[in-house]
């Protein structure tokens, strides 16, 4: 398994989380783990499911597309135009503060995809 993009995210996870001043027993019980499973994440040597993202993500207080963010990641973690459209996406709807406007991007992307 090709474990560059876990690596990426392992290293954001623990950049947030030494940036915050937490211990990896404070994430681990917020996140009702072991140390040893949050050790793993950082190192790249586990996959997050979509839900530990999620949580991991609001309780370091960063949007999930943090996770992601290209700035330093391998030459190969935008594989296509596609990836960077969906990434830069997300970044924008993550700076969206207002509900009904979330609410409206939403309701447009639907209705294209309906097309």
């Amino acid at each position: 398994m090709d474990k560059t993009i876990e690596s990426f995210v392992g290293r954001q996870a623990k950049t947030a989380r030494l940036e915050q001043g937490l211990r990896l027993e404070d994430v681990a019980d917020a996140l009702e783990m072991s140390v040893s499973q949050i050790q793993k994440y950082e190192a790249g040597s586990a996959r997050m499911s979509t839900e530990t993202l999620w949580r991991l993500a609001e309780y370091l207080q960063k949007p999930v597309s943090y996770f992601f963010d290209d700035k330093g990641a391998p030459a190969n973690h935008v594989r296509n135009g596609e990836d960077a459209l969906r990434t830069s996406l997300l970044r924008a709807y993550d700076k969206i503060s207002k509900p009904e406007y979330r609410e409206m991007l939403v309701g447009i992307a639907k209705q294209f995809s309906r097309r």
